[in-house]
């Protein structure tokens, strides 16, 4: 989206990735705020942009890469998934519950803690999601003809 050319670093999670960063072996990296939220507050590493479309309830101030590039989103999410198969009367009862516990006060302060913004749903808001996702990815793929190394 910027035309910017950079090197892509396969690194097995974050404490290696920060490592480097930390250490200036390399310059910039995307991270989670859970992950990387102590060292941000430390003054460790400096936050450069928030990755969503909207700003960080505990880094309000941080301005979100949208606001330099229009149309940015890579913001990270999680589902609950379940094998394919699974009677959906189980799927409905898991939903309701993870729901019910994501709605409770003490755990949204916690998450929130971790700049988690935690919104539930019903599965086919989630299904909707991984559709939306995989066609927002594919098309970046083929615009920039990217394949895997081996």
């Amino acid at each position: 989206m910027t035309g910017i050319q950079a090197n892509h670093i396969p690194y097995r999670g974050s404490a290696p990735m920060l490592t480097d960063l930390i250490g200036g072996r390399i310059d910039y990296a995307f991270d989670g705020v859970s992950t990387s939220l102590g060292y941000v507050t430390a003054g460790t590493v400096r936050l450069l942009g928030v990755a969503g479309t909207a700003r960080s309830p505990i880094f309000p101030d941080a301005p979100t890469v949208a606001d330099t590039v229009p149309g940015f989103d890579t913001m990270v999410w999680f589902g609950l998934f379940a094998p394919a198969g699974t009677p959906r009367p189980v799927v409905e009862l898991l939903n309701r519950k993870v729901n019910e516990t994501l709605g409770a006060l003490e755990v949204r302060k916690s998450l929130e803690k971790l700049g988690i913004d935690a919104v539930g749903g019903a599965p086919d808001v989630l299904a909707a999601k991984v559709q939306a996702e995989i066609r927002k990815w594919a098309d970046i793929v083929r615009q920039k003809s990217i394949r895997v190394e081996q």
